[in-house]
């Protein structure tokens, strides 16, 4: 079966475009399995007949933009869709671009602002992950308090069903949906319900200037309560987030710039006055709140460099500490309470753990220094979430709120739910579960 699939790979995409050898393969793959090989289409008609192929063959199917995760892959095939990378189309009165959805998201958004238009969402992982990466992952990143998730710019697309029928969908106006949002709903399914090959995106304007104030603090509490004030002033920049010290000294700023502590790292975008304004007196506060030290950037080299800083950092982070990440959510409102009880949970959190924290999502990402510390911790931060009207992000959350309620049908039914409509895009179950950038 093995050379059956080759072969008739090989004649899809040419001898070019298919690696079998495991050294090749090595850099476009990351997990524990092993697939047979990877494949790369070139368009959308290309995707449509592998797809019907590992149907005909009853073969797993992984996609992925620049790597593909092999989780559920092993003896299967990996899809790598980085040859897919054109923007097609820049619409300027629309404000609307076609993409490719292996198209790299950090070469996209560097391209539109050459031409005066900006997509918000933070790349997946890195400057280096797709933007098809991006739509199937549908997570909230930093800047989705005040730009929105990344389903609020998807005005439509084009998807290879998994049974190889080819789906287009939507259009460039923003009220396109009657009945079911079908364009929404893709959005988020992390490449189970199809393989999405080509994006139509809502833009926007390119902000005039952008202001960078970093904080410095002693103490997580007080990083966490400055947040607070900030909310509580109704000032609500495109990042907030927090950086407990262990995390925020892989970041390397220059000692001489900011002193070493836990860092609240603030991200302003807007109008040339208002924004300089705003950063003053953003920086004052900080000071107010017994910050160590504050740094203003007001250089856009020097901001591009910091936030660089920080995708690299995120994408290291979620990569490393995967396994034993604890990522939960409470209202941004909730956030100190949170901090201060985590560390009545963890003593000496700061050796035992690194800690992010996007704090106008009230989104904190805990990372235990040892992997066994996740389980025994996992319960308490899941009560300690529930307490504050959170939960713990994802599935995983939904099953340990339901089994805190003793609702075990409840948990059933949502897996029941779930797979019936995995089943209808999906008869044959060729579409691994697996997430990849």
């Amino acid at each position: 079966m093995q050379n059956k699939l080759l072969k008739k790979l090989s004649s899809i995409v040419g001898d070019d475009h298919l690696l079998e050898k495991q050294a090749q393969m090595e850099g476009y793959l990351s997990g524990p399995e092993q697939p047979v090989a990877v494949v790369f289409p070139g368009g959308t008609e290309e995707v449509s007949e592998i797809i019907v192929l590992c149907n005909e063959l009853d073969i797993k199917l992984g996609v992925g933009g620049h790597t593909v995760n092999t989780t559920g892959l092993s003896g299967g095939l990996a899809m790598c869709m980085s040859r897919m990378n054109r923007v097609l189309d820049i619409d300027h009165e629309n404000l609307v671009s076609e993409v490719e959805a292996g198209t790299p998201q950090g070469l996209f958004q560097h391209k539109i602002a050459a031409e005066g238009m900006y997509f918000p969402p933070e790349p997946y992982k890195g400057d280096d992950s797709s933007i098809g990466a991006c739509i199937a992952a549908g997570d909230l990143d930093c800047k989705a308090f005040v730009y929105g998730p990344p389903r609020a710019y998807v005005l439509g697309f084009e998807m290879v069903m998994p049974t190889g029928k080819i789906l287009q969908c939507g259009s460039k106006v923003i009220k396109n949906v009657a009945g079911y949002d079908l364009i929404h709903f893709i959005v988020g399914s992390r490449g189970t319900l199809g393989v999405i090959t080509k994006i139509m995106l809502k833009l926007l304007p390119l902000p005039e200037v952008r202001r960078t104030i970093i904080g410095s603090f002693s103490s997580l509490a007080e990083a966490g309560k400055v947040t607070q004030t900030l909310l509580e002033r109704q000032i609500f920049p495109a990042r907030l987030n927090i950086l407990n010290a262990p995390l925020a000294a892989k970041l390397e700023l220059d000692p001489q710039q900011i002193a070493p502590g836990h860092l609240v790292l603030v991200d302003l975008e807007g109008f040339h006055n208002s924004t300089a304004h705003l950063s003053k007196e953003i920086a004052a506060l900080f000071r107010v709140e017994n910050a160590q030290d504050v740094l203003i950037l007001d250089a856009q080299d020097g901001i591009d460099v910091f936030w660089r800083k920080w995708l690299v950092l995120k994408q290291k982070y979620h990569g490393d500490v995967h396994d034993r990440l604890i990522d939960f959510l409470v209202g941004p409102a909730h956030v100190p309470q949170a901090l201060a009880r985590l560390e009545e949970l963890m003593a000496d959190i700061d050796s035992r753990s690194d800690l992010m924290v996007y704090a106008l999502n009230g989104n904190i990402r805990l990372a235990p220094s040892a992997a066994n510390d996740k389980e025994s911790l996992l319960i308490e931060v899941n009560q300690l979430a529930l307490s504050l009207g959170g939960n713990i992000a994802g599935g995983l959350g939904y099953r340990l709120k339901c089994a805190e309620l003793k609702e075990d049908e409840m948990w059933q039914e949502m897996l029941n739910l779930t797979s019936d409509i995995r089943g209808q895009f999906d008869p044959n179950s060729i579409m691994a579960q697996a997430v990849a950038q």
